[in-house]
């Protein structure tokens, strides 16, 4: 493959840099504006995509990244860039995305700051399993340019405690002689992993992705538990499937999900409140992020006694548990009944009042209104995917919030999603822009969107805060 050089003029959505030209190039490595040696790797129909070798004037912000895996794991696109300089990155992508959306006049703030260490700070992580060319069973990441999985057993990225549990599920593996799932013959049993600690107690919850259930993945997550200390909850999750998709929810949360060992679930702090996480609930890398992204949420949302408040697809309950303690009336509508178990766990523990809903948003929402009464809610939404599910704008009808916090992991996603409720609503403020993940593209933002003919109805009876001491 040709050795050139380049002058990359964009950034690219994954963080990547983009020559922009009649057959482009994608720079793994690059900054836009900086001259430099690409060595290129694949040459496909469309595009082509080479590695950053070296430039002859280096941008300011470059640095040397600080794992000797970046050009085979790829998660980390920004490595190469200062940390202190990767969060305009990211909301210079943000506005990009609304540009391309047509919302380019929306005013997107810079990076919120949050104070979390740019390594040793993943509090999740998700593993794929792999044959290697010696026939061995490989842990690792996913490869952001290829279908490979990449082993990263000293990750420097995540916490020293997911290291042990990445490598203790690798010696397993090679030891018992377990073979990952092939998806053309359907042969093999491991297929992914999902390993959580908890920042407040260091805990950690393992879950198995297998393709069926039998004493060998007893054995399996009995071992690797065993060599570390810190794993109090191994699940396992069989996926029969030919898809690899691990989150089909059912009435009680996931689907063929099973606890195997140890507890229903672990402890992890959001701001002033504890709530008790499960197999299936995602909150994302940091909880110190999450517990931002909401902090903000809910003083954007302008929430204040006598108000009430909703939240479609609560979790964990976190975010209505906090915004109980400020709101008269906090919802949540949840899917999965252990979650609601948990929630009012959580809720009962931090001494307020939150109301939980089991069901799916449809089925829920004569429900929620009831209980809302003639009052007009503040709501969050949480996208997934490419935008709002139907029962979610079905939702946004019914219950006719004055105001909605839009949160979304994809920024033209949300930008494309805004669009939608324009013919009603304005976008109130900036986009706000947080950063999940260092050294990736990664995004967690929000819109705040104000209904401006709505009264500020108030709950009639306004709901005192319960706290017991004992």
């Amino acid at each position: 493959m040709p050795i050139v050089k380049v002058r990359p003029q964009s950034w690219l959505p994954k963080g990547d840099a983009l020559v922009d030209a009649e057959y482009p190039l994608v720079v793994v490595g690059g900054i836009p504006g900086e001259k430099e040696v690409v060595d290129v790797k694949v040459e496909g129909p469309r595009s082509a995509t080479g590695q950053f070798l070296e430039s002859p004037e280096p941008d300011p912000r470059r640095v040397t990244p600080s794992c000797e895996k970046i050009g085979y794991c790829g998660q980390c696109a920004l490595m190469h860039i200062r940390p202190d300089a990767q969060g305009q990155i990211r909301a210079e992508l943000v506005r990009d995305a609304f540009y391309r959306e047509g919302l380019g006049s929306v005013p997107v703030a810079e990076e919120e700051p949050v104070g979390i260490p740019d390594m040793d700070s993943r509090y999740l992580v998700k593993l794929g399993f792999e044959s290697s060319d010696r026939g061995r069973t490989r842990v690792g990441i996913w490869s952001r340019h290829s279908p490979q999985v990449v082993a990263v057993p000293q990750c420097p990225v995540v916490t020293p405690t997911i290291r042990k549990v990445m490598m203790s599920l690798a010696h397993h593996a090679i030891e018992m002689d377990l073979r990952p799932w092939d998806p053309v013959t359907d042969y093999g049993l491991l297929r992914r992993a999902l390993v959580r600690e908890s920042r407040e107690t260091g805990e950690v919850m393992l879950t198995l992705v297998v393709s069926k259930r039998n004493r060998t993945v007893v054995d399996y997550a009995e071992r690797v538990a065993t060599g570390v200390s810190e794993i109090t909850a191994v699940w396992v999750h069989v996926n029969e499937g030919p898809a690899n998709e691990i989150f089909q929810h059912g009435d009680e949360g996931m689907e063929d999900v099973f606890r195997m060992l140890g507890k229903e679930s672990i402890t992890e702090r959001f701001g002033e409140v504890l709530a008790e996480i499960g197999a299936e609930d995602t909150v994302g890398f940091n909880p110190v992020v999450t517990a931002a992204v909401q902090s903000r949420l809910i003083t954007r949302l302008e929430l204040g006694e006598g108000d009430a408040f909703v939240h479609l697809r609560s979790g964990t309950g976190a975010l209505v548990t906090r915004a109980a303690a400020v709101a008269s009336l906090s919802i949540g509508v949840e899917p999965s009944e252990r979650a609601v178990v948990r929630s009012h766990l959580t809720a009962k523990r931090a001494g307020v009042v939150a109301g939980f809903v089991h069901g799916e948003i449809d089925e829920s929402i004569d429900e929620v209104k009831r209980r809302l009464g003639e009052v007009r809610p503040a709501m969050v939404l949480e996208l997934h995917g490419r935008g709002p599910s139907e029962e979610m704008m079905e939702a946004v009808e019914e219950l006719r919030p004055r105001r909605i916090g839009v949160v979304a992991h994809n920024p033209r996603a949300l930008a494309s999603s805004l669009k939608r409720w324009l013919d009603r609503y304005q976008i109130e403020g900036e986009v706000e822009v947080f950063g999940p993940a260092p050294h990736t593209a990664m995004t967690t933002v929000f819109a705040i969107l104000q209904d401006p003919t709505a009264p500020r109805q108030k709950v009639r009876a306004a709901r005192r805060k319960v706290v017991r001491k004992r």
